[in-house]
């Protein structure tokens, strides 16, 4: 694949990474995650557990192809946001930032084809991504990255976060959190990776994909526009790039949908592929 230069490069050798990510377990396996409601326009696939608490409404909800627990304002889906929650509190504290790389100013697509290490970084306003963010591993695939971001998280449309020289071919077993103080938007056909865990919204635009991780709004709306979401993701090996998933759902999730949409979602799917290239 052929990787982007951009200009504006970062030194990372002035970041100071003395901090590690937290983690809660009980929200791994949750692809989307809302409070008051979830609400979803179009062929949408979650590949993991799609939960709401305390809210209820759903609008949408019969066109979204789910390969995992479906945990409406039940104590699964509690547990998950009060230890979202936590997780949330606990990598914006003001100790845990105490060695973070402050990088409020620079766009997120801008350290070119060395990538960003992994650690922890730090926005006091808002972070954009414009064109890719490449996540450099270091030939481990227990590497992990949190973000920690003032206000906003915006993407432009057909931006995208991949890992690159990662470990031995296998299951990703790191961590990317993005930590976000007010909203995150995933801008059109963005290929997103990492558990977003955003205070009030998070909206994927139409195309948007996230692997590795989730949309979790703490206290608002998550809001779907013909994605795909998954939990998980794989570790190519060799330096090959993580990506997020496809728009294709898996098999098991096959017979959810009619007929007459998987020929849209295999044309979806091709058009993504194109445009990562």
């Amino acid at each position: 694949m052929e990787l982007r230069t951009f200009r504006g490069l970062v030194s990372l050798a002035t970041l100071s990474l003395l901090a590690f990510p937290a983690s809660a377990d009980s929200i791994d396996g949750f692809a989307v995650l809302g409070d008051s409601t979830v609400t979803n326009t179009g062929l949408t696939t979650v590949i993991g557990n799609f939960g709401i608490y305390p809210g209820t409404s759903i609008p949408g909800f019969g066109s979204i192809a789910l390969s995992g627990a479906e945990d409406i304002d039940n104590a699964a889906a509690q547990l998950a946001q009060s230890d979202a929650s936590s997780l949330y509190a606990a990598d914006s504290a003001p100790g845990f930032l105490s060695g973070a790389g402050n990088l409020t100013g620079v766009d997120l697509g801008s350290f070119g084809s060395g990538g960003l290490s992994p650690g922890v970084y730090y926005f006091s306003s808002s972070a954009e991504l414009t064109g890719t963010l490449l996540l450099n591993a270091g030939d481990n695939d227990t590497a992990s990255w949190t973000f920690v971001i003032g206000t906003t998280l915006t993407t432009a449309s057909a931006s995208s976060v991949e890992i690159i020289n990662s470990g031995a071919a296998g299951s990703y077993t790191g961590n990317i959190n993005w930590i976000v103080e007010t909203y995150a938007t995933l801008g059109t056909t963005t290929t997103f990776l990492g558990d977003i865990l955003a205070e009030d919204l998070v909206t994927l635009n139409a195309g948007a994909t996230i692997g590795c991780g989730g949309a979790i709004g703490l206290t608002g709306a998550v809001t779907l526009d013909t994605n795909t979401i998954s939990t998980g993701c794989t570790v190519a090996g060799n330096g090959d790039p993580v990506e997020a998933p496809s728009s294709v759902p898996e098999s098991g999730t096959l017979t959810l949908l009619p007929s007459g949409l998987l020929a849209a979602i295999a044309l979806l799917a091709f058009r993504k592929s194109t445009l990562s290239r």
